[in-house]
């Protein structure tokens, strides 16, 4: 059987607790995906239902082949927490295939082998198989085989209508390649269908193939004659006529080896050019839509998550890709960070970093400020950067232009600034400002809290932690972001009564509190279980999973150390959270598919206390706080624990990681660069801007680096952007 994960525990819990009318909560897709468990090009990929599979393709050096070299291996990752791969029964080998997906069936449709060893001489058949792959039962069926064995074509589906176009085949090196004019369909509603042959007014394979409405749209490819093309044939499957549509734009390989999908009634095609076309409204034009950070063709474009496209493995100019890039259907504004690490809250970010060999003194510093002592990060938005820190015993919310630091407002409110006996505990403010809907939310280490318009800085309404919602402060003051959304202020108060708190984010009004227990340091989230928002805390006793309507516990899993010190904000990807603290239990990744939340992983000697740690690509990277006196940075694999790396070459710090490299602001105020991958890092850049020591993450946001230290030193570098 497949893998599966079983939620009717938590529709049940959603469905009979009682809720009042609030505005749609989002739950955003991963920020990164594994990348696939090896390099291949020429493969068959579908994506449905939260899963992307991948059968087949070319995994061995450019245009060798042989039986080890064409893959018959059916893999599937799931699209929800964006690292978990399956390997699934295999089928036939085949490079080349269509693979689509109908009805909860994945369907494999021709394809490529090589029957020659490696290194004997090439022997290329293409096949007439195809199969059907059941996801309950985890068996391949057999379908009617095709009318003649064919590859390099490639398929799509249009209501239960299997559609075949384009292609060759290959019956070893002695016989001549036969290029099809011929396109197929299968009724997959009916019962003992068989294929059908449509004539196509063309000849060409390693084409693309999507469906716009009835319209199949059939891209690009290689003529019979050997050229790469940019024409562009449509064909009306309501009437069977064939028309021509927009030719590609011209670009490297033309058409060849493009790969094409269609999202929300848009079409989009992706060719080794790099660029992401999509075809105008009026289906008269191309329009440049975005450009793919790395150039690649024989991949595949696909729909991911919500409001993401995918471009999947296939070739680029150094050899085989294994990467899979987001390009995002409607991109955040550029240089927004509306708060605690990020939209997401995943400490990632979408702009592209182009970090060079800086000179001693470092990257191009815009401005500097003094700004008061505190651990408060930056938000940013509308070309303004927003901030805390304290000095004399009064906290001041900044608004500064992003440009050039200088004091658009502020907004200052009495607060002590110790917030311990022990020295070593740093003073100020420990939150970070929260950005929505023109409003700036923030919270102070005793308690305060106010909504100030984002503009001006006129406060818009306020309230206390403690004298109105009847928190109690955490031993070293509250430090949690204030998360905001679907019209919602969620806060970890801590308290006997109403330890959690949900406001309106427009009046201040309490909408929901609920449960016991106390605060933690981290900053609440919002993740997705069943395809329903579910809101996240790793709170002073535990890690829970509320319902954001009301309030009611779903599930908790206990976990706690000295003071409470449960300071990371968690990982969470789908039904899985990753959670940490420097107690016994080190760092653990959860399983909640189940009511009752599952262990899967158990790293005891590897514990976060004052960074977070981040997911990318399938990779879990943190800063091991268990080892006080060293500084290890390790990078685990998110499925199974297992450490890839360790690297002591830098100190510990915090960070934000952007297109495969860590911004890492050390406790001592150095700023470095990492360049991540499977093998230990490499250190691109690094210089010392601040002096003294650094708690507050880094933020990268419109094309600048935004730095702080403890002391209220913040500075401002210009990142070479791509």
């Amino acid at each position: 059987m497949l893998k599966s994960s079983s939620f009717v525990w938590l529709a049940v819990a959603l469905l009979t607790s009682a809720c009042w009318a609030a505005a749609p909560l989002r739950v955003a897709p991963p920020s990164s995906y594994a990348p696939l468990p090896e390099g291949i090009t020429s493969f068959g990929a579908a994506a449905h239902d939260g899963w992307l599979y991948v059968y087949g393709g070319h995994r061995g050096e450019r245009h060798e082949y042989s039986s080890n070299d064409v893959s018959s291996t059916c893999r599937r990752l799931s699209l929800t927490d964006g690292f978990t791969w399956e390997t699934l029964p295999a089928n036939a080998p085949a490079q080349s295939p269509g693979l689509v997906l109908h009805r909860g069936a994945l369907y494999r449709i021709g394809g490529m082998a090589a029957r020659n060893p490696k290194g004997g001489k090439r022997d290329l058949h293409s096949h007439d198989s195809a199969a059907r792959l059941d996801a309950a039962s985890a068996r391949w069926t057999a379908l009617p085989a095709l009318p003649e064995a064919r590859s390099s074509h490639d398929a799509v589906m249009v209501g239960d209508q299997l559609y075949l176009v384009g292609g060759w085949k290959l019956a070893g090196e002695s016989a001549k390649p036969f290029w099809f004019d011929t396109a197929l369909v299968l009724d997959l509603a009916k019962e003992g269908a068989a294929w059908k042959s449509i004539p196509q007014p063309f000849k060409r394979r390693g084409l693309a193939l999507a469906a716009l409405g009835t319209k199949l749209y059939c891209l690009g490819g290689m003529s019979d004659g050997d050229a790469p093309s940019l024409a562009v044939d449509i064909l009306d499957t309501a009437t069977g006529t064939w028309t021509q549509g927009p030719e590609l734009p011209p670009g490297r390989l033309k058409g060849f080896g493009a790969s094409a999908c269609v999202v929300a009634d848009r079409l989009y095609v992706s060719g080794m050019s790099g660029v992401v076309w999509r075809l105008s409204g009026a289906g008269d034009r191309w329009e440049e839509f975005a450009k793919l950070r790395t150039p690649r063709f024989f991949h595949r474009l696909l729909p991911g998550g919500e409001g993401q496209l995918l471009a999947i493995g296939g070739e680029g100019a150094d050899g085989k890709l294994r990467d899979i890039e987001i390009i995002p259907l409607t991109p955040e504004r550029a240089g927004e960070w509306p708060g605690f690490r990020g939209a997401q809250r995943d400490g990632i970010s979408a702009e592209t970093l182009v970090a060079t060999n800086w000179p001693k003194e470092g990257p191009p510093v815009l401005w500097r400020a003094s700004l008061g002592k505190g651990l408060s990060s930056f938000a940013v938005s509308a070309g303004h950067v927003f901030t805390l820190g304290n000095s004399n015993d009064t906290d001041t919310l900044w608004c500064l232009n992003a440009t050039n630091g200088a004091v658009a407002w502020r907004f200052d409110y009495p607060c002590t600034s110790t917030n311990h006996s022990m020295p070593i505990v740093p003073y100020g403010p420990a939150a970070t400002p929260t950005i929505a809907e023109g409003k700036v939310y923030s919270v102070s280490r005793e308690g305060d809290f106010f909504c100030v318009d984002a503009a001006s800085g006129k406060l818009a309404w306020q309230t206390h932690l403690l004298r109105d919602l009847g928190g109690k402060r955490p031993v070293y003051g509250y430090a949690n972001s204030p998360l905001v959304t679907g019209g919602l202020v969620f806060l970890d108060v801590g308290g006997t009564n109403s330890s959690t708190v949900a406001l309106d984010a427009a009046t201040g009004a309490v909408r929901w509190r609920a449960g016991t227990g106390e605060a933690g340091y981290s900053s609440p989230r919002l993740t997705s279980l069943a395809g329903q928002p579910v809101l996240a805390l790793f709170k002073g006793e535990a890690f829970t999973l509320l319902d954001p309507r009301n309030g009611a516990t779903l599930a908790a899993q206990a976990m706690t150390t000295r003071d409470f010190c449960n300071t990371i904000t968690p990982v969470v990807a789908g039904s899985t959270a990753f959670i940490s603290n420097t107690g016994k239990e080190g760092t653990q990744r959860l399983d909640f598919a189940e009511a009752k939340p599952r262990v899967v992983w158990q790293k005891a000697n590897f514990g976060l206390l004052f960074n977070s740690p981040t997911l990318w690509a399938g990779r879990l990277y943190g800063f091991n706080d268990t080892k006080r006196t060293e500084n290890e940075l390790l990078c685990l694999d998110a499925a199974t624990g297992d450490v890839r790396w360790t690297f002591s070459g830098v100190e510990k710090g915090v960070f934000t990681v952007a297109d495969g490299q860590m911004i890492l602001l050390t406790r001592q105020s150095e700023l470095v660069i990492l360049a991540l991958g499977d093998a230990a890092p490499k250190v691109v850049a690094r210089a010392q801007l601040l002096g003294g020591k650094s708690w507050a993450e880094p933020v990268l946001a419109g094309g600048r680096i935004f730095c702080r230290n403890n002391e209220g030193l913040a500075v401002c570098v210009e990142a070479s952007l791509r």
